[in-house]
Formats: C-alpha cells, structure tokens, sequence
C-alpha cells in the first residue's frame, strides 16, 4: 500500500509482511512505519476522509454515591479509551477493505491473533498522544474493534459511510 498523507487515521498491526515490526524494531514511531509492506484490509486500512473522530478517556475511577456524598475507589478499574471514527469512502473496494479488516479472525478472536494500532497523523509529524497503562505517553493506541458498520444509501451511490468503534488494550 501507498504511503498516506496526513491528515490519516490508520489501523494496522504492529508487524507488517516483511517481519519489520515498527513497535519492537523502531521504538513504537509511527514515522518509521513502512506502509509498503502492508497489505490494505488484511494488515492495515487507512482512512483518509474521516468526519469525525471520537476518543473517550475512561479514567477507571469507580464512584459510588452514599447517603453522606460521593465516595471513590481507584482500585476497582483500570483507565482506558473508547473511540469512535466516522467518515466515507468512495468505492466498494475501500468499504471491502475496512470489512476485511475488521471482521478478520486476526483481529477478533482467531487463533493467529495480532493486537491492531490506532494512529491519528495530524500533519506532518503530530500525532494525537495516549496514555498507556505505564503512564508514558505514546504517538499510537493499542487497541481492538468492537464494532464495525457501514452503510450505502441509493440517495448517494458512489459513498459509504462507516463507523468504527473499538477500546484500547494495552497489555
């Protein structure tokens, strides 16, 4: 696949065709990602028209209202993010693609399992940080697809629009 321009939002493994895996072998940068050795819809989608993109910080704070106020335990939960990517595509091929990714056994529950990453290039080299479960900030988001739709409408028949909601797992 093509090197993507930013603005871009990206789904893809950590370790492309090649085995050049651009976590381990180049400290997590996403500017190190050699987006050619990346098969589009099996390894990787980039989403390029994106309307919005929604990311809820949940703090795992566990409230608990008693009689006399609010009382918090922090031991209860682990913080994580929620996110949500709206935007269309204009042909079947690139509503296949995000399909294919989505729904392949590995990113669900397959035995050949491969965690996915988020990363949301802003322009040139500003990417939207995370926090992992380490506190250390991080240009990219470990992350699974919870739900995927997309949908055609004759009212517009060249565009699909797709939602993509998913959670981070930083394991």
């Amino acid at each position: 696949m093509d090197t993507p321009t930013a603005p871009f939002i990206a789904l893809l493994e950590s370790d492309s065709a090649d085995n050049d895996d651009w976590i381990t072998d180049h400290a997590g940068d996403p500017d190190d990602i050699t987006w050619t050795n990346y098969t589009e819809g099996l390894e990787a989608i980039v989403l390029t028209k994106v309307s919005s993109l929604l990311i809820v910080p949940v703090t795992g704070v566990q409230f608990e209202h008693l009689g006399s106020g609010v009382s918090y335990d922090q031991k209860f939960g682990k913080r994580f993010y929620q996110f949500t990517i709206n935007g269309i595509v204009e042909t079947w091929a690139d509503a296949n693609y995000i399909d294919r990714f989505c729904m392949d056994d590995r990113h669900t529950t397959g035995t050949d399992f491969s965690r996915i990453y988020l990363v949301h290039k802003k322009a040139n080299s500003d990417y939207k940080e995370f926090t992992d479960e380490d506190n250390a900030r991080k240009e990219y988001c470990a992350c699974n697809i919870s739900n995927c739709r997309l949908q055609w409408s004759s009212s517009q028949p060249l565009l699909w629009q797709y939602q993509i909601t998913g959670v981070s797992v930083w394991r």
